[in-house]
């Protein structure tokens, strides 16, 4: 018996907890040889060169620097401020932990 008298109490009203059985699994023989035999694991063309690669990748690829991103910014709030576009909506997302702000326009342009 144990000394909690919490325990001895529980133990009184709903019995003594069993402990969980430990079960143990036996796996086919035939699947263990199937996993050690290493032929039957997929394999992968390890041969393509880049430049059959390249062929997937699209033609042109988006610059992120910060001197283009805001010279884009730039042009478009010209083209609001001229009326040759126009704001649709926005959206503003604050995250309270870092306390930034993700604020997200989007601009019609008006041909």
């Amino acid at each position: 018996m144990t000394n909690n008298p919490l325990l001895q109490k529980y133990e009184e009203l709903y019995g003594k907890k069993e402990e969980p059985k430990k079960v143990e699994y036996e796996l086919d023989p035939e699947f263990v040889k199937q996993l050690e035999n290493k032929s039957t694991l997929p394999t992968y063309p390890t041969t393509k060169k880049l430049s059959t690669l390249a062929s997937y990748l699209p033609s042109h690829l988006p610059s992120y620097d910060n001197e283009s991103l805001n010279d884009g910014f730039l042009q478009i709030a010209e083209k609001v401020k001229s009326k040759e576009a126009q704001v649709f909506s926005m959206n503003m997302d604050i995250d309270q932990l870092s306390r930034t702000k993700r604020i997200t326009f989007e601009v019609w342009d008006n041909f």
